[in-house]
């Protein structure tokens, strides 16, 4: 929204609610770091920083030290959209907003136009342009403010956001999810993607809600999808994926199926994956024997984890 008629000072997109600030000067950097440093003492979890790149880049750095010494734990995110390997050298940001995590997700989930082979070698490529801890700490969406809401993208089908949804919590990262994701809300780009939360339970979408937070109780109790190893386990033409999250004794599979027909998938076992196993997601069902192969049929538009028992 172009202000008329404009203000006599530069601003943001010509918002005169928006002025600009000369980060060139002292007075300017001391006031901004007292609020930063007000709002840091006040317990807050961390900042999420808009359009950084519209910022000097040597103030983040000092940014960086006076939130770390009042709070070492608070998370530093910036809404950087393309390759940001230049912000995540360890002087800047802990992780930025995921977003060509998301045009995987987009592209093999919800467009169905990606073969598991590319998305995976795809996945590899991004996990390749930066370190395991940052990879860990990325900021993982599905939905943001400034795009449209992922089931739209899906064009409502809520197969393909379940399986969104199974991926994004089992994947490297930090899961976020945007306020409404959770109850099936749809909505184009900006500003339709920013409606009021619905709060009325009758019209929550049941199956995503459940879903949601049952993926998050598994987040956040095991430690393999936390802090595990990733290895790709199965890449079946355009709509059948699969990969292990290893963290010591803690071993699980995560199975997609996006087709609309049964798969049969045969995957290897090493010697320390060999014997039973059971699924534990979307329900907890009775453990299998196996040896030298998983064996198993997928369900058409499915998504599964199953874990080793010991």
């Amino acid at each position: 929204i172009i202000q008329s008629p404009q203000p006599n000072y530069e601003c943001w997109w010509g918002i005169g609610s928006l002025p600009k600030l000369n980060f060139y000067t002292p007075e300017v950097i001391r006031y901004i770091l007292r609020v930063v440093a007000f709002w840091t003492l006040t317990g807050i979890d961390g900042w999420r920083l808009d359009v950084p790149n519209e910022v000097r880049a040597d103030f983040w750095p000092v940014f960086r030290r006076l939130v770390k010494a009042l709070n070492p734990e608070a998370y530093l995110v910036g809404e950087i959209w393309e390759d940001a390997t230049a912000w995540l050298q360890g002087d800047k940001f802990d992780a930025v907003m995921n977003y060509p995590l998301r045009e995987l997700i987009m592209a093999f989930f919800a467009k169905q136009e990606m073969e598991a082979a590319a998305f995976d070698r795809e996945l590899a490529n991004l996990r390749a342009r930066y370190s395991e801890a940052v990879t860990r700490s990325m900021f993982n969406l599905l939905s943001s403010h400034d795009t449209p809401r992922f089931l739209t993208v899906c064009r409502g089908n809520d197969r393909r956001m379940l399986q969104a949804l199974l991926f994004l919590f089992t994947y490297p990262g930090v899961p976020v999810l945007y306020y409404g994701d959770e109850i099936g809300m749809t909505g184009e780009k900006d500003p339709d993607c920013r409606r009021t939360m619905i709060w009325e339970e009758t019209r929550w979408h049941r199956e995503i809600y459940q879903a949601t937070k049952a993926l998050i109780r598994l987040r956040k109790t095991r430690m393999a999808l936390r802090r595990g190893e990733f290895k790709t386990a199965l890449t079946g033409g355009r709509g059948v994926y699969g990969y292990w999250r290893l963290y010591g004794q803690d071993r699980l599979l995560i199975l997609f199926n996006g087709t609309e027909r049964m798969a049969e998938v045969a995957i290897a076992l090493p010697p320390e994956g060999r014997g039973y196993w059971r699924p534990l997601y979307p329900v907890v069902g009775k453990g299998l024997g196996f040896l030298d192969q998983f064996r198993l049929a997928l369900p058409p538009g499915s998504g599964m984890i199953w874990e080793q028992i010991k």
